[in-house]
């Protein structure tokens, strides 16, 4: 006589599979989105700071975007392969960046009243704060990093 496991093992199919991956795939795509999205964001940022700084607050604006453009893409690497600890160090990032890019307000010149000045913090909170929203909620992202679908 013979005796089966009482622990079978589950066969995946092919349809499965293909739900596997398409889930992946939507979050890369999502990964992607989100990484164009922040590269427009600064170079929107550049265009319209850039002529409006001092000399000295110029350097600290181009250094700014140049580091936040090198973490951010190395994150959203890791992120496309699956490491879920680079969702929340990205997350961080971009709130430290949001309060870096404030810093350098001083360096706006006198001219521009301080209604204009409000705008612009507005302006970075409000576009880097829906990108950090979308990482932490999208379910997309949440299945391309998660360890279930692998």
């Amino acid at each position: 006589m013979h005796y089966s496991s009482p622990i079978e093992t589950p066969q995946l199919t092919v349809r499965h599979l293909r739900k596997r991956r398409k889930k992946i795939r939507n979050g890369r795509l999502y990964t992607l989105l989100l990484f164009l999205w922040l590269r427009a964001i600064d170079a929107v940022t550049l265009f319209y700071l850039y002529p409006r700084l001092s000399v000295v607050y110029k350097h600290y604006l181009v250094v700014s975007l140049v580091t936040t453009s090198v973490w951010t893409s190395g994150l959203f690497i890791a992120i496309w392969f699956r490491q879920n600890w680079a969702k929340y160090v990205l997350v961080a990032s971009l709130l430290i960046t949001v309060v870096s890019t404030l810093s350098m307000i001083p360096g706006l010149p006198d001219v521009m009243q301080p209604m204009k000045e409000f705008m612009v913090i507005l302006g970075i909170a409000g576009v880097y704060l829906p990108v950090a929203l979308v990482l932490m909620v999208s379910k997309q992202i949440h299945k391309l990093t998660c360890g279930q679908y692998e």
